[in-house]
């Protein structure tokens, strides 16, 4: 694997690789290695590749052999040169391009209420959030006013406050 942050002169295997666990599902843990400048192009360990490979095969298929099946259905009802057989098969596909017609209207239209109810749950989440940031500021705050008077013995003085106070402000 090419090392783009190390001239070649440098490259140590193993040197610049980052091993890290990820959870992918309860109890479970796999590790996964990474390169830096290796290439992500043939990358499938950690993608959704490995799942959803035979679906995306088995529709490419589906979808060929309806391509090759339809298009001479499709020239021979220009001509007006089909048997009974074949205008039937071109019905069949006219009322299944109909059914998926349909079909698309209803889950877009399912899919935009889905987005707003994410989209309003997000929202609420980050009100909330910004809620506890805020109380906590306010907290902070109310904490510092109380910080008026220099420490007994203390040679800085001024400069132990204002540290006191920024600590406590950053730590809240």
């Amino acid at each position: 694997r090419p090392h783009l942050l190390l001239p070649a002169s440098v490259r140590l295997p193993g040197l610049c690789t980052m091993v890290y666990t990820r959870i992918t599902q309860p109890g479970q843990r796999r590790k996964y290695t990474y390169e830096p400048g290796s290439s992500l192009l043939f990358r499938f360990s950690g993608t959704v590749i490995p799942a959803v490979w035979h679906m995306a095969l088995l529709t490419f298929l589906v979808t060929s052999i309806s391509c090759v099946a339809y298009d001479p259905l499709r020239r021979g009802a220009k001509d007006q040169a089909l048997e009974p057989w074949q205008k039937l098969m071109l019905n069949i596909f006219r009322d299944m391009e109909r059914v998926l017609q349909y079909f698309t209207g209803f889950v877009t239209f399912i899919l935009g209420f889905f987005n707003s109810i994410v989209f309003n749950r997000w929202w609420h989440m980050r009100e909330l959030c910004g809620n506890i940031v805020e109380a906590s500021q306010n907290t902070a705050m109310h904490i510092a006013i109380f910080f008026v008077r220099e420490p007994v013995g203390h040679e800085e003085g001024h400069s132990a406050l204002q540290a006191a106070r920024r600590d406590l402000v950053r730590l809240l």
